[in-house]
């Protein structure tokens, strides 16, 4: 009975520990939901001749002409996301919510004062060798220019 009694509780503690760590206590949400993994091994597979296809978001600044790469992890958001975003914003007839959200999060992440956005594009080809992904030239495939940010203004007028 006592051995029966400890393995109960060693079964308990292991769930209550895995279920801790998938759902944590107090409300507090996660940046990545464990245990699903962006790992090669859980990605479709591709073969010789399938186009991939890359994304980037850019962001234009105001002060100057060149652009700055926004990764998802500057948006704090996972890589999922940011390629479905990515993939609405091109192809969204009417983005302006979808603009101003990634607006507000790329201002956030890189904490530069951003007048557009951009959407690049590197296309590439499966050969029987592999992907050579610095043969391809990124291409620009959208922009979107973006309001002021009042939020930002409002605050710098506070004394």
């Amino acid at each position: 009975m006592l051995r029966k009694a400890f393995a109960v509780s060693c079964i308990a503690v292991v769930l209550g520990a895995q279920a801790w760590t998938i759902v944590p206590p107090g409300g507090r949400q996660r940046v990545r939901h464990w245990p699903f993994l962006d790992y090669p091994m859980y990605s479709a597979a591709h073969h010789a001749g399938d186009s991939i296809q890359l994304q980037e978001l850019r962001a234009v600044a105001c002060d100057r002409s060149d652009t700055i790469a926004v990764p998802a992890s500057a948006l704090r958001i996972e890589l999922g996301r940011y390629w479905k975003l990515l993939y609405d914003l091109s192809r969204s007839a009417k983005p302006d919510a979808l603009v101003d959200t990634l607006g507000r999060l790329t201002r956030a992440g890189t904490r530069a004062d951003v007048c557009a956005l951009q959407v690049w594009r590197k296309v590439l080809r499966v050969e029987p060798a592999g992907v050579r992904v610095e043969e391809r030239p990124w291409v620009e495939s959208g922009e979107w220019p973006l309001q002021p940010d009042t939020a930002r203004r409002a605050a710098a007028r506070r004394p």
